[in-house]
């Protein structure tokens, strides 16, 4: 699995890797890979690790990926992790990170949250409920168990991201802006 940017509570990474212990007994060889800039908030995430006992299941890449080398390191991954717990910012926002997975044909588990839900149903992504590290492990046990509905979920994310991306729509909104 793969969380890779800021690290701050409302982005909820904290949850993944409570929810990397309850797993840890049902999915041999786990990894949580956990790509950020080094500092105070990456050291808590380790921190807390070492506390849960899987120190050596959530694997910390201090410092992040360089950018020309992201997309191949993502596609190295199983499960993209989006874990934003429910608050004004979070409901609204429809994380880039997300959407990177879903490029790159990576089934994602995200939050069941306002804007999430509205451009992305339950064929597209595995929703578990925000805040809920119990939801979490749930949904990525389920996944981890059904190969098929990953892959299926991951390519009618995509299908909807090529239907509705930037590329087939930069037009329409250029064209909106020079009609102003």
């Amino acid at each position: 699995m793969v969380y890779h940017g800021t690290i701050a509570e409302r982005l909820g990474v904290d949850l993944t890797v409570q929810a990397v212990a309850k797993l840890a007994g049902d999915i041999p060889g786990l990894e949580f890979h956990l790509w950020s800039k080094a500092g105070p908030a990456l050291e808590s995430i380790a921190k807390l690790s070492r506390s849960l006992n899987v120190g050596d299941r959530v694997c910390i890449r201090a410092g992040g990926v360089a950018l020309e080398h992201l997309s191949q390191e993502l596609k190295t991954m199983n499960l993209g992790i989006v874990s934003n717990r429910k608050g004004v910012a979070t409901d609204l926002m429809l994380p880039v990170k997300m959407l990177e997975y879903i490029t790159l044909g990576i089934p994602v588990v995200a939050p069941r949250l306002k804007c999430i839900q509205y451009y992305f149903t339950e064929d597209m992504v595995s929703f578990f409920e925000a805040g809920n590290v119990g939801s979490m492990a749930q949904v990525i046990l389920d996944l981890y168990k059904d190969p098929v509905r990953r892959q299926k979920q991951a390519q009618n994310a995509r299908a909807f991201l090529d239907r509705y991306g930037w590329e087939n729509h930069q037009h329409d909104l250029i064209a909106m802006y020079e009609n102003l």
